[in-house]
């Protein structure tokens, strides 16, 4: 892309984390299934996965998707812009990189992506974030937007005993 009005004409929408989503085949809707503002995870299991991977940060196995929608303010030919999407931790360390193409066909309004994940990458309890970002005709990235996701651990206790009286 050579010239500003590019990523200018391509604007983010919205990116929300959830459980599954659908798409509807007739009307091409899509449909969010349990959103995700925060993941509870088993203290003992993050303390126990971190022994055993002998890492200060651990893969925790939570499957979910991020679903994005952009468009564009004209329909010109086709048209595309170079984005990335980071994973940053509490301390705005990037956990997770990955940089991609978002390409409108002749004719295209809208661009929608998911994203599967079936493990994410935490270093600690506390407030994460997926940061979308595009690149500047300069070549200089610039952030769009950043969607957070709480990490939290409860501890799990065992069971209470049965009443026999019932």
């Amino acid at each position: 892309m050579s010239d500003n009005s590019s990523t200018d004409n391509i604007q983010h929408l919205w990116t929300l984390a959830c459980e599954n989503s659908s798409i509807d085949r007739d009307s091409n809707n899509v449909s969010l299934f349990n959103i995700l503002e925060q993941v509870t995870l088993n203290e003992n299991q993050v303390k126990n996965a971190k022994v055993k991977q002998q890492r200060s940060d651990i893969t925790v196995p939570v499957k979910f998707q991020l679903v994005s929608l952009w468009h564009r303010l004209e329909m010109n030919e086709e048209e595309e812009i170079e984005t990335g999407l980071e994973f940053l931790s509490p301390e705005g360390v990037s956990l997770l990189s990955r940089k991609m193409v978002i390409k409108f066909g002749s004719g295209k309004k809208r661009f929608r992506f998911r994203a599967k994940f079936e493990g994410l990458k935490i270093t600690t309890v506390g407030l994460y974030h997926f940061r979308f970002s595009k690149v500047l005709p300069d070549g200089q990235w610039q952030e769009i937007t950043r969607v957070p996701l709480e990490i939290k651990t409860v501890k799990k206790t065992a069971d209470a005993p049965a009443d026999k009286n019932q």
